[in-house]
């Protein structure tokens, strides 16, 4: 879906628009599409050969897959976040600061709300829902994929999700919330351009007493 936000001029013409829009879609499908047979075939042997079983269930029981999704999303969501912030790295055996990890969302949060926006006003409206649902439907597929690959056959909790696997969401789901609106000269706005700058510098005297205390000292 995201092929969709390129502006049509950027090709040329409509026609080489819809060429190469379509092709990225079929190129993303059919890679998927041969990984996914790929691992189904490796993980039967992990899962005892249940995941035409699981696909099975899922279409006979809807409403227990939605019920998965929520309890896995209250259960795991705060570590999920959490590990795609950073908290865990290498062999997800370093633990990293809390502070760090807040430092980094507040940032995020910042850039996003206050920062001079991408979006013209009245062209905002229909990226922005486009990028949010790339988003959803990238989640929803992460979700289902381990649910039918790596999940025993009908339990209520989605087995084998990390933080990492969003980490390729995070970017355009920053994107659809980006202020459209233009930041103005004065004094206030010239300063809040410093506060992520600040942020910053305070993340990174975090990360340095960490490194002392935890490696060195």
């Amino acid at each position: 879906m995201l092929a969709f936000l390129i502006p049509v001029e950027r090709f040329g013409c409509r026609r080489n628009y819809i060429k190469h829009v379509t092709m990225s879609i079929l190129e993303v499908a059919l890679t998927s599409g041969i990984w996914l047979i790929i691992s189904m075939y490796i993980l039967d042997g992990r899962s005892d050969g249940k995941s035409v079983e699981q696909v099975r269930y899922l279409l006979s029981h809807p409403l227990s897959y939605v019920e998965a999704i929520v309890n896995t999303t209250i259960t795991y969501g705060e570590g999920l976040v959490k590990t795609m912030l950073g908290a865990s790295l290498g062999w997800l055996n370093i633990a990293v600061n809390s502070g760090i990890i807040a430092m980094v969302a507040v940032n995020l949060a910042y850039i996003c709300i206050h920062e001079e926006g991408i979006w013209k006003d009245e062209e905002s409206k229909w990226p922005r829902i486009c990028t949010a649902g790339s988003v959803v439907c990238a989640i929803l597929v992460m979700y289902t994929s381990l649910y039918v690959q790596w999940t025993e056959l009908g339990k209520n909790i989605i087995d084998g999700l990390q933080g990492r696997y969003f980490i390729p969401v995070l970017f355009p789901l920053l994107l659809s919330l980006k202020n459209s609106s233009r930041m103005t000269d004065n004094g206030a706005d010239r300063l809040g351009r410093y506060v992520s700058y600040l942020l910053l510098l305070i993340t990174n005297i975090f990360t340095l007493v960490t490194l002392l205390t935890n490696y060195i000292l």
